[in-house]
Parts: C-alpha cells; structure tokens; sequence
C-alpha cells in the first residue's frame, strides 16, 4: 500500500465506521465498505499459500458478506 494512500483510507474506514455504528446512510456505507473489502482481498491479500495471508483474506470475506447483509437490511424500521 502506498503511504500516499494509508491517510485517505484510514479516514474512510474511520468515518464508514462511524457511519455504521451511528445507523446514518446504512446502505451506501455497507456497500462501499463490501467494494473496499473486496479490492483488499484482491489486491492485499491475494497470496492464498501463505496461511497468514489466507486467513486475512478469509477475514475480509466475511465482513463482506455481513456488510451486503447490512446492505440488504439496514434502512428498515427497528434496525
């Protein structure tokens, strides 16, 4: 990862995060959070041999899949 790159996306996690968590644009979050976790996968943690590396990458699966759960269900009433 460039270390031009590491601010930008340290304050995009932060304020997805802090998005989330506060229940503001649910959607639109999840999903660019899914795209940010899925490019992670493709670009981070493509080097599936290596057990530690897998294991991240299984990691970032995973909160992709909760994130299109979040994303399917997230503006509705009593969420």
């Amino acid at each position: 990862l460039p270390a031009t790159l590491s601010a930008p996306l340290g304050i995009f996690e932060i304020a997805a995060a802090l998005l989330l968590g506060l229940g503001l644009m649910t959607r639109l979050t999840s999903l660019l959070l899914f795209l940010y976790s899925l490019l992670s996968i493709f670009f981070l943690y493509n080097q599936f041999a290596d057990p530690v590396e897998g294991v991240q990458a299984l990691k970032f699966l995973a909160l992709a899949g909760g994130l299109l759960l979040t994303f399917a269900y997230g503006q509705m009433r009593g969420s």
